[in-house]
């Protein structure tokens, strides 16, 4: 069976020869068995915020981040191509701010509007 990815990041086209070349069926984030966010951290974050649960594979984008050589697209799709990519449940952060609920994956940052005064928090 062919894995179904969808690709986002502003320069995930890039991805494309690599989806052709390893297989997979190219589809809508909606019907995803993976979601390719090619970017950086606020691009994972992003595609998590608008298809949460669908599971997600983040690939630097060499032209935003310095990648390491380890973790080429080339492997990392092979791999998952292969079945062979390691799965992992991250979890979320929330934090509930003036009746709004704030979520992150491993920070959520909080700021006064008056900078010279101190953030009180608990956790």
């Amino acid at each position: 069976m062919r894995v179904k990815i969808a690709l986002i990041g502003k320069n995930a086209a890039d991805l494309d020869p690599l989806v052709h070349e390893f297989g997979f069926t190219k589809v809508a984030a909606e019907e995803a068995d993976v979601i390719v966010a090619y970017g950086g951290d606020g691009t994972m974050i992003g595609a998590e915020h608008v298809f949460p649960g669908i599971p997600k594979l983040g690939l630097r984008d060499s032209k935003v981040v310095q990648k390491c050589a380890r973790h080429a697209d080339r492997d990392v799709l092979a791999r998952l191509a292969r079945g062979e990519a390691p799965r992992a449940r991250i979890m979320k952060l929330a934090a509930d701010v003036h009746g709004r609920s704030l979520w992150g994956l491993n920070d959520v940052l909080l700021r006064n509007s008056d900078l010279r005064s101190a953030v009180r928090f608990s956790v």
